[in-house]
């Protein structure tokens, strides 16, 4: 493809397009600073949430809980429940948690849950009161050191408890109380437990309102302590009356409910297994070891209940133990005992722990709570089925915990199927996130899943099969020796030792013998010599021992070697043996009974411990992790340049809108110069925003690595392809403000495919990638994902890093590539489209042939089909140089279609149009076609140089020497630095001839140049042309025929496209003198006779006619030709005439030249075109309405408001595009990006996922050992070499050696490392790194399967754990949920865009009707604003409402929940119905701010959507950032207060419906009935009120504004406020008294029928438009305004018509009834012809309507186009339509405003018969015109305008013979005979004044003096006969007397002239404040000091 490109043309456009951005400040400041704004958004709430530095950290250590571990491994999950972070260093192996007050009794309870015989004891203490036995085997028991070191330290630590709980811990209100659970945590743990203060939109929805109800299902449903009445009876399982009220406690508050969701099924939830064979049971009874443990914990915690409660209450049971006492005091027992126990001391625990309420208290409550935890968990299905369908069954109660498929346990590969609800697990479908973030994944809420009760379960069920196996291989289980009447307790001491190497202890207390390093102590044993037998220790009384039976004899201690070994005291020894003559006597008290058999497994003596790896130091950034989860960089980008891409496409399709493009092009401009300036304004301006946005970017931290240079490399890229994608939008439309909003929307919806990429990136393939970033939004936010992936990683996005990894594993990469392919792709369909798809703005390019020299243009058998009808046939024609050649014709006859086809903007359907060579061509549209905001001198300049040839010669200095000439001649003055907005019509007129005329083309072409321009105007124009034809050959249309008379040389005539007639310039000039002819008036009919005889004696060939009328029945026209009258005869004859003047016998003498061009003109036109017989001049009358046609009542309000009711339906039938706006364009904006976010992601939480470290490959790992014993021994080998063949495996000496390594290698092994084993003892460390969603899983399960091996003593054993989650409930709250919600929750902004769409759509009518006068029509033919606002309303809602159902239609065929589930879809309905209430009459109000109704839809369209937009940000932002009540009060405050924007209220209402709606979705698995029906809660009470109230405050505003209430109430306000104005208005109203006789009389004196009195109306203060005006019509009179544009006339014509009220004066009609025909034409142009005469008749009245369009029909010739909709008639044609509408009815006062404008000279003759008909009928008509030939032909009597104050007034024959009396003189001849005649005239007519010098005429003025007058002025005879003998062999000359318009301009050159008058405008404006110019001679006076009257009556006028 060629390009057509000139750097000169690009270089001037450019600086166009700069000067225009430059002038539209406003425009330019949104486009900059609304991308900016956006931003602004992130950086206040960046201010909140800056990043913070944090330091180095460790986590806590969680015990899992195996058999004697429960309650450790209970204490260590509930203290590590938030997963703090500690301090790094010390390294702690195990978490100590020393600042828990309550430790001691953690150490204590354990003693008794893990010891049988002291859990036996106490319960049976309990039930029995056995003090003696009770204490006898508690004393006797390896555990008493422990529980009394450990009692005595609680019995110190409670009056401190009690002091740090301020004495206000009251745990009977523990779970209903938030602040006392919140202390728990100091009491337990050391530090508080969390609390739930968060941000105040979080509080908000959390605090949400609970309509549920008591669940008593769930509370019947709870297992809880199970009671038997009797042994007959059933078990009772129903709950504890504590239980049923702490159920309700805890679930009175949502938290409560939330945190009851997530612990019952832990503390209560079934374990279902299948099948229940004896292998399986096997397993389960090994796994069921914890909840053994369990249910000894509740029997054990209700027998101290109940044994505390016994205390306090019965007296038998307290006297036992006072009993005991006693006996302890006693001196036999002292002497016994010894001094080891202190009896005084053992007396005052018990008495403090009788006597205190709080420890009372503690330990019901423990109880109570105790009993709501079930202990009984398994329980056995009978298939898979079965267990599917029992989970589910149970987890409606909220009583399912896990499921078990044990199908496979029994084999040597033992594997089982792991099954938890998916709230309770990691998602199985990735082992990892796809991108490393800094930061641990430390959430317990997210990424700890398996912590709620699956790695729990895992382990207890792995160790059930390992010691299930192991007994089911046959190992010979040891049997514990059977103790010869006394404890083994007495036989060594047990002591709490530190680890003094490590300074660590684990969770769980080590009560083992004293023991150092790495040596165990064998314990000491005291026996009896004759005592040879073998003793057993059990496992579970000593921590550490090795898993080999040790063999004690009592001969012998054995002892370790090694040196550290801490012996027992010999005192100790002594003592210990000194009591045990007791200890027997007490143990024989104590029954101890018989040893018995148990089975003992190694893995029983192991801890198993988890540890999430250490994090180093790290910045974490929430915000920035936040923005990148909410892609919030990416939406703020697409949010701020959606400005852009409409003011851009804007630009673009304005210029080709208004016509600018294609008169450059017509110019020369080449094909690509625009585009490519446009393209490098766009890319400039790209670069500016995104270098405002990098400043917001990097100064707020929100990018801080990234390169600055890269980042706006990157964004620039998408900035060319931006603009490739408006390119392409620019060419789909052709409205500039539809295209805008629609490439808006198309903007907004490239971007979804991303939701795509959000929901499926992880699956999709390569095609589907490349397919989805065809989208270039979509590629630049997946680019900008990877970039801020990048930051938060704290690297930046280079270049380097993009060539290195490649655009396969890049996106930013893969979105460079995408961007030069989507340039591309954007370009070349625009191209296209442009190229096939053809319309009015398509610019052909018109042939270059090298023509004769003395051709400009040639057009060669040329025709023109439009469909079947023939504009241009066969026309053949030569356009010469230095000739202006003129197009003439009716509308209609082709002669703009030749223009078109001269200028490229049509092709020609056959024929050859041929332009010369490569000269430019200069062009002059029949408009205006000027851009606004550019100078006059501008727009030359910028024309001069596109039109100069590429290579041509024209510098810089030639080009300003030019515009500079070309300004002065055309008289600009200072207003060539005025914007061209500013300029009047006949300077912008001028300014388009000139800007044709510029840069000397070959060929200039002007489409009637004098259009539209008042009379002197034109004058100037016909000078410039002359001026500046010289070298070129100039065509121009025209409807004037003294135009083309005056400059044509060559004239065309045209009609229905083809030449009828054509004359050269002799031919014309012949034309145009061929004949004269003298009209006069006699005074009788003597007179009559005597002339006509002179006549045929003086001038032979003459023909006499008599033209008298009623009025004047002797008048006479005497024709002669132009010959006879250079005869001396004729010179004789006007002799004789001015003699007869003189005499009194004649008068009105008047000598004319030939009108045969009009007549010829006139006569071509008519013939042929009747095909019929003309309905004779009375019919044709009846287009005036007389009384008898109208109705005696005037239409009913009802009939009015169905004819505007069908009006409207009929317009909105026909108008497709508005349909398409208000109905699809939303529907499909909506359609589109629903179908996007209807893509859900599938959750795939039912992938069977095998927890092995085979799903991390390729990985590091680690593995420590210490403290190695004989089992460990056996385990470590085969770790270490499973370690080695998954890959890099280090080994340690210790655990800190393998802490210390992970925290300070971080960096180097990110992503590379997930976890290690540690072993230290007895104890096992699962080392996790949570990046891996599965790391601990997988590490513990392979620690499984290796202690499965080494229990087995087979290498070929394992364990394989399958997780597959069950979706049992509701859905889960993943990740793909929250990207669900909040994707359904992003359609609010969707359909507040749609919405927004069909609000804007209500202005586009009733601008149109505004600014098109046809709301003033209505208005005047009686339908008032009430009837028609009325209308509107209705109207208006109903549509509204149409396209709001649309859109809810699409809502319903999407079926999204959050919009139509439950009662959404009514609260959405009432909404929209409250919604369009309130926009409807907003809409109405706003919609007069506008004068365009594109401007209209597109401002209001962005209102809704920037309004929103920032009250919605500033909503999030202050409930993001604020902190405290005080900002809580400002944000609520500041919504209630958006709430007056109904766009505000309906996305909060909206808002309001998802976050009840989402909140209930999720509240409702908890329990939670939260969710508020719409319209029966106060959930939107607030909006409906607001909307309420602002569509009330609408429509009472409107009234007033309509009422022009609020001008009068802001006048007298003004006036209030300003005393020297009220004085100046006041003094102005003092002119109403010029006629003293004026107070008796009446308002309207006799047969006026409007009378204006002193007007007075001021724009602005000081600068009237209107001053001083007096004028009054009789019925029956045209009265005629004159004047320049601006003059005033307009601001009269809407005084009269009420649009405006006046300052001053007063208005007064005879009768009610205006008809007005303004300037534009009033007619909806989607209705045909009849249409529009039928619906203004009807209102009107019109009796019999058909008969009187048919009159009309036929006046006006609009027969043929009687059904053609008014959009397609012709410009003249519309204008007879609007006359024929103005002149329905019968009103008294016909008001028109140029009504003949755009007509050509045959169709104006139909409006003066109107006119002269309605003169007939008696009306009053007030008529205005730029015609002055008109005013003169139909007024009666004239005033005359200039700077708003009447300068003259009275009738047409007063005023020229007052300012009259000359004769115009046109001499046709060349150049050189105007040389010699103006030198002749000099001489012989001193008087000629004027002088017009065109090519070949020379026209001037001469004044010529009455017959027997006086003075230097010739007589008319005299004036002949000079010209006769000046003109002789040198020119044709005519002779006319002066018309209309001469007057009128020496009427304004005198005015001008005139001291007081003739000032400048601007001056005169300026001086108005000072006096009254040209004030009435009736007053005198100043404005200081006020008007009186003078004493005389003035005229009427």
């Amino acid at each position: 493809m060629r390009v057509h490109l000139n750097g000169r043309e690009v270089r001037e456009l450019l600086r166009k397009d700069l000067l225009v951005r430059w002038r539209q400040k406003g425009l330019s400041l949104i486009l900059l600073a609304w991308p900016v704004m956006v931003f602004m958004l992130l950086y206040l709430i960046r201010l909140k949430y800056g990043s913070e530095e944090l330091e180095a950290c460790q986590y806590p250590t969680r015990l899992l809980p195996t058999k004697n571990q429960v309650v450790p491994a209970a204490f260590s999950y509930i203290c590590s429940i938030e997963n703090r972070c500690q301090p790094a260093h010390p390294y702690e192996e195990y978490s100590h948690w020393k600042e828990a007050p309550l430790h001691s009794v953690i150490d204590v309870v354990n003693a008794f849950v893990t010891d049988e015989r002291l859990h036996k004891a106490v319960v049976e203490l309990a039930e029995k009161a056995n003090f003696v036995s009770a204490i006898t085997t508690l004393i006797t028991s390896d555990r008493l050191d422990i529980i009394r070191s450990n009692i005595s330290e609680i019995i110190s630590l409670v009056p401190e408890i009690e002091r740090r709980m301020n004495y206000s811990f009251d745990i009977k209100h523990l779970f209903s109380n938030r602040e006392t659970f919140v202390k728990l945590g100091v009491l337990l743990c050391g530090h508080p437990f969390p609390n739930t203060d968060t941000i105040p939109l979080v509080n908000e929805i959390l605090e949400s309102e609970d309509f549920s109800q008591a669940n008593d299902a769930e509370l019947d449903a709870m297992p809880t302590r199970r009671r038997r009445r009797s042994q007959d009876l059933p078990t009772d399982w129903r709950p504890t009356k504590y239980c049923k009220r702490l159920y309700r406690d805890v679930t009175s508050t949502n938290q409560g409910k939330l945190t009851w969701n997530t612990i019952k099924p832990i503390i209560q939830g079934r374990i279902l297994y299948t099948p229940a064979n004896a292998v399986t049971e096997s397993v389960v009874k090994f796994s069921n070891a914890t909840f053994e443990e369990l249910d000894r914990l509740k029997q054990l915690s209700r027998a101290a209940a109940t044994i505390l409660t016994k205390l306090h209450t019965n007296a038998t049971f307290q006297e036992a133990f006072d009993n005991l006492l006693k006996l302890a005091k006693s001196p036999l027992v002292k002497s016994l005992v010894g001094d080891d126990f202190d009896i005084g001391e053992i007396e005052r625990v018990f008495q403090y722990i009788r006597t205190n309420q709080l420890i009372y208290d503690i330990l019901t409550t423990v109880a109570d709570l105790m009993d709501c935890v079930s202990a009984d968990r398994f329980e056995a299905v009978e298939s898979v089925d079965e267990l599917h369908k029992r989970a589910y069954e149970l987890n409606q109660n909220k009583l399912f915990l896990a499921a078990l498929n044990l199908e496979d346990v029994s084999l040597k590969q033992a594997s089982y199927r792991l099954h938890m609800d998916t709230d309770n697990t990691q998602p199985t479908f990735e082992n990892r996130n796809r991108f490393w973030f800094p930061g641990p994944a430390d959430s317990m809420v997210i990424d700890l899943k398996y912590h709620r009760g699956f790695v729990q379960l895992k382990q207890m069920v792995d160790l059930g099969i390992i010691k299930s196996k192991r007994e089911e291989a046959g190992f010979a289980p040891e049997e514990d020796g059977p103790e010869s009447g006394r404890s083994l307790s007495g036989l060594f001491s047990i002591k709490q030792v530190e680890n003094d190497a490590s300074d660590e202890d684990d969770d769980d207390f080590d009560l083992s013998l004293e023991e150092s390093g790495d040596e165990q102590a064998t314990p000491k044993v005291l026996a009896s010599a004759n005592d040879q037998e073998e003793t057993t220790i059990s496992p579970s009384s000593l921590d550490g021992i090795t898993n080999e039976e040790v063999m004690v004899t009592t001969e012998q201690t054995v002892v370790s070697g090694d040196p550290d070994l801490l012996l027992l005291k010999d005192e100790d020894v002594l003592k210990r043996s000194k009591r045990q003559g007791l200890f027997d006597l007490l143990g024989g008290f104590g029954g101890s009974g018989d040893a018995k058999k148990k089975n003992k497994f190694e893995v029983d003596n192991m801890q198993f411990y988890t540890k999430q790896f250490p994090y180093p130091s790290f910045l974490n950034d929430v915000f920035k992790r936040g923005l990148y989860l909410a892609q919030g960089v990416q939406v703020a980008y697409l949010l701020g340049l959606v400005v852009f891409v409409a003011l851009c496409v804007r630009e673009r399709i304005w210029m080709r809108e208004s016509r600018n493009s294609m008169l450059m092009r017509s110019m020369g401009l080449k094909a690509h110069s625009e585009l490519v300036a446009w393209a490098l304004i766009s890319f400039l301006e790209l670069c500016v925003i995104f270098a405002l946005i990098s400043v917001v970017l990097y100064s707020g931290g929100i990018l801080g690595y990234t390169n600055w240079f890269f980042m706006m490399f990157y964004c620039l890229s998408f900035g060319l392809c931006l603009i490739s994608f408006c390119y392409m939008c620019t060419n789909f439309f052709n409205s500039a403000n539809i295209g805008a909003v629609a490439s808006a929307l198309l903007f907004f919806i490239s971007l979804c495919p991303f939701i795509i990429v959000l929901m499926f990136d992880a699956k999709l393939s390569v095609f589907e990638g490349f397919l989805v970033d065809l989208s270039f939004t979509t590629a630049f936010a997946k680019g900008w994902g990877e970039l801020m992936r990048m930051e938060l990683q704290q690297e930046g996005l280079t270049v380097r890093h993009l060539i290195q990894v490649g655009p396969g594993r890049s996106e930013c990469a893969m979105a460079l590539l995408m961007f030069l392919l989507d340039f591309l792709l954007y370009a070349v369909i625009g191209l296209a489209y442009q190229r096939y798809k053809k319309n009015n703005y398509s610019f052909v390019k018109v042939s270059r042939s090298q023509l004769d020299g003395k051709l400009g243009a040639s057009l060669v058998n040329v025709s023109k089909l439009y469909g079947s009808k023939c504009a241009v046939s066969n026309v053949s024609l030569d356009f010469a140089r230095n000739q202006v050649s003129c197009l003439l014709g009716r509308n209609g006859a082709g002669k703009s279609t030749l223009i078109k086809l001269l200028t490229g903007q049509i092709g020609q359907s056959s024929g050859k149009v041929l332009l010369s060579g490569e000269h430019q061509v200069g062009v002059c549209w029949q408009d205006n076609i000027l851009i606004p905001t550019l100078t006059a001198r501008e727009h030359l300049q910028l024309y001069a140089q596109i039109k100069i040839p590429q290579g041509g010669s024209g510098g810089v200095e030639e080009i300003r020497s030019e515009v500079a000439q070309t300004l002065q001649s055309l008289n600009f003055g200072k207003h060539e630095s005025y914007p061209s907005w500013q300029l009047s019509g006949g300077y912008r007129r001028r300014l388009c001839v000139a800007i044709a005329f510029i840069a000397s083309p070959s060929v200039v072409i002007l489409d009637e140049p004098c259009n539209g321009v008042d009379a002197k105007a034109r004058k100037d124009i016909w000078q410039l042309i002359e001026r500046l034809r010289q070298g070129r050959a100039v065509i121009f249309a025209t409807h004037f025929l003294d135009e083309a008379k005056y400059l044509s040389d060559s004239l065309v005539i045209m009609r229905n496209g083809r030449i009828i007639a054509q004359h050269s310039r002799d031919s014309l000039q012949c034309l145009c003198t061929s004949n004269y002819s003298i009209r006069l008036r006699c005074a009788d009919a003597t007179g009559v006779t005597f002339v006509i005889q002179k006549a045929q004696q003086l001038l032979p060939q003459t023909q006499v006619t008599h033209s008298g009328a009623a009025d004047y029945p002797h008048s006479l026209t005497i024709n002669a030709s132009y010959a006879e009258h250079l005869t001396p005869g004729a010179v004789e004859f006007l002799e004789l005439l001015q003699s007869q003047v003189v005499a009194g016998s004649i008068s009105d003498v008047e000598l004319t030249a030939s009108s045969s061009l009009e007549e010829e003109f006139e006569q071509l036109n008519r013939n042929g075109e009747e095909t019929g017989p003309r309905r004779p001049a009375s019919d044709r009358s009846g287009v005036v309405a007389g009384p008898a046609m109208i109705t005696d009542e005037p239409p009913t309000a009802c009939k009015q408001f169905r004819l505007l009711m069908g009006k409207r339906l009929r317009h909105l039938s026909r108008n497709y595009r508005l349909l398409l706006y208000v109905l699809l364009l939303p529907a499909l904006f909506e359609l589109c990006a629903m179908w996007f976010v209807s893509y859900r992601l599938e959750d795939d939480f039912d992938t069977v996922l095998p927890l092995t470290r085979s799903l991390y490959p390729q990985t590091t790992q680690f593995l420590s050992q210490e403290r190695a014993t004989s089992f460990s021994d056996k385990l470590y080998p085969q770790l270490r070499t499973s370690c080695d063949h998954l890959g890099e495996c280090r080994v340690f000496n210790t655990s800190e050696q393998a802490y210390d390594w992970v925290l300070n290698s971080w960096g180097e092994y990110s992503e590379r490392r997930y976890g290690g084993y540690g072993l230290n003892g007895s104890g096992a460390t699962v080392w996790y790194n949570n990046k891996g969603y599965h790391s601990m899983m997988a590490w513990l399960n392979d620690l499984n399967s290796e202690l499965l091996r080494t229990t087995m003593n087979d290498s070929e054993s394992s364990i394989l754990t399958l997780n597959e989650p069950w979706k049992l409930g509701y859905a889960e709250l993943s990740t793909s949920s929250i990207l669900r919600q909040a994707g359904d929750g992003s359609m609010v902004f969707i359909l507040l865009i749609a919405f927004g769409l069909v609000v804007a759509s209500g202005s586009v009518y009733l601008v149109n009707e505004r600014v098109n006068g046809e709301k003033l029509q209505q208005r005047l033919c009686g339908v008032s604003a009430v009837t028609y606002w009325l209308v509107a309303l209705i109207w208006d809602y109903l549509v509204m409402v149409l396209g709001l159902i649309v859109c809810l239609v699409v809502i319903l065929m999407f079926g999204m929940p959050v919009f139509v589930d439950r009662q959404q879809l009514v609260g959405i309905i009432g909404l929209s119905l409250a919604f369009s209430f309130a926009c409807v009459p907003s809409v109405h109000v706003a919609e007069k701010i506008f004068s365009d109704s594109s401007i209209a839809i597109v401002s209001i369209f962005c209102a809704n959507l920037i309004v929103p937009l920032v009250t919605m940000g500033i909503i999030l932002i202050l409930g993001v950032v604020g902190d405290g009540p005080a900002w809580d009060d400002w944000r609520h405050a500041l919504n209630q207060a958006f709430l007056i924007f109904p766009i505000h209220a309906l996305g909060d209402g909206f808002l309001e419906l998802c976050k009840n709606y989402m909140v209930a979705l999720v509240f409702r698995r908890y329990d939670i009935e939260s969710y508020k029906h719409p319209l029966a809660s106060d959930l939107l009470g607030r909006h409906f009120t607001a909307l309420f109230l602002v569509g009330v405050a609408a429509l009472i505003i409107n009234v007033l504004i309509e009422c022009h209430f609020l001008r009068r109430l802001w006048q007298r306000v003004e006036r209030l406020l300003d005393c020297t104005y009220r004085r100046e208005l006041d003094k102005l109203g003092q002119l109403k008294l010029v006629n003293i006789q004026s107070i008796f009389k009446s308002c309207v004196a006799t047969g006026e029928a409007v009378r204006a009195e002193n007007l007075w109306l001021a724009y602005r203060r000081g600068y009237y438009a209107v001053r001083n005006v007096y004028f009054s019509v009789q019925r029956g009179e045209c009265f005629g305004l004159l004047g320049k544009n601006g003059a005033g006339k307009s601001t009269i014509f809407k005084l009269l018509t009420g649009q405006l009220q006046p300052d001053v004066g007063q208005i007064y009609f005879e009768q009610p009834g205006i008809s007005y025909c303004p300037q534009s034409n009033p007619l909806d142009p989607l209705l045909t012809t009849t249409e529009c005469i039928r619906f203004y008749g009807r209102l009107r009245g019109i009796r019999d309507l058909d008969p009187f369009l048919d009159r009309v029909l036929d006046t006006y010739e609009l027969r043929p186009y009687k059904d053609v909709q008014v959009r397609n008639l012709s410009g003249g044609n519309r204008r007879k339509l609007t006359v024929a509408v103005t002149c329905c009815g019968c009103t008294p006062t016909v008001l028109m405003d140029e009504p003949t404008s755009d007509m050509d000279p045959v169709t104006r003759d139909m409006v003066y018969a109107t006119i002269e008909q309605l003169l007939l009928a008696r009306r009053a008509v007030v008529l205005t015109s730029h015609s002055v030939s008109e005013i003169e032909h139909l007024c009666q009597r004239v005033a005359v305008l200039r700077a708003g104050q009447v300068i003259a007034s009275d009738s047409p024959q007063r005023l020229k013979s007052e300012h009259g009396g000359y004769y115009s003189v046109t001499c046709f001849c060349g150049p050189a005979q105007q040389a010699i005649l103006s030198r002749s005239l000099s001489q012989r007519l001193p008087g000629a004044r004027d002088l017009q010098h065109y090519a070949h005429s020379l026209r001037f003025l001469v004044r010529i003096r009455s017959p027997g007058s006086l003075g230097d002025a010739p007589l008319l005879s005299e004036l002949f006969a000079i010209l006769r003998d000046v003109c002789v062999n040198v020119a044709r000359f005519s002779l006319s007397r002066c018309r209309f318009e001469t007057v009128f301009e020496r009427i304004l050159d005198s005015s001008e002239s005139n001291g007081s008058n003739g000032v400048h405008k601007d001056q005169q404006q300026q001086d108005a404040r000072k006096d009254l110019p040209s004030k009435s001679p009736a007053v005198g006076g100043t404005l200081e000091t006020g008007y009186i009257h003078c004493g005389y009556e003035e005229t009427r006028t």
